[in-house]
C-alpha cells in the first residue's frame, strides 16, 4: 500500500523522526494507525451498556457507596499500570 502524505503531515512525521523514536516513516504511521484504532475502540460498549453502568453507579452514590481519594487513585493507577502493560514497547 502507498501512502502520499501532504507537506504539513509530511513534516510532522520528519520531526518525530528526528527525535530518534522512529525508525522510518512506516514505523511512525504504523504507531498512529494504532493509536487511531484505540481511540476510535476505546469505549467498547454500546451507548445502552454506558447509560446502565452510570445508572448503577448513580444509585450507589445515593445509598452512600463512595470510593475515596485514596481508593480512586489507588484504581486509576492499576488501570494505567494495565493499559501500560498492554502496549507494545516501540
Amino acid at each position: 500500500m502507498e501512502i502520499k502524505l501532504s507537506p504539513d503531515v509530511a513534516a510532522i512525521v520528519h520531526l518525530a523522526m528526528s527525535s530518534g523514536r522512529y525508525g522510518s516513516v512506516e514505523e511512525y504511521v504504523a504507531e498512529a494507525v494504532e493509536l487511531l484504532h484505540e481511540r476510535q475502540a476505546w469505549p467498547g460498549e454500546s451507548l445502552d451498556r454506558l447509560q446502565s453502568r452510570l445508572q448503577a453507579a448513580w444509585q450507589e452514590s445515593d445509598r452512600g457507596e463512595l470510593m475515596d481519594e485514596d481508593e480512586v487513585r489507588r484504581e486509576m493507577q492499576a488501570m494505567k499500570a494495565e493499559f501500560l502493560a498492554r502496549k507494545p514497547v516501540a
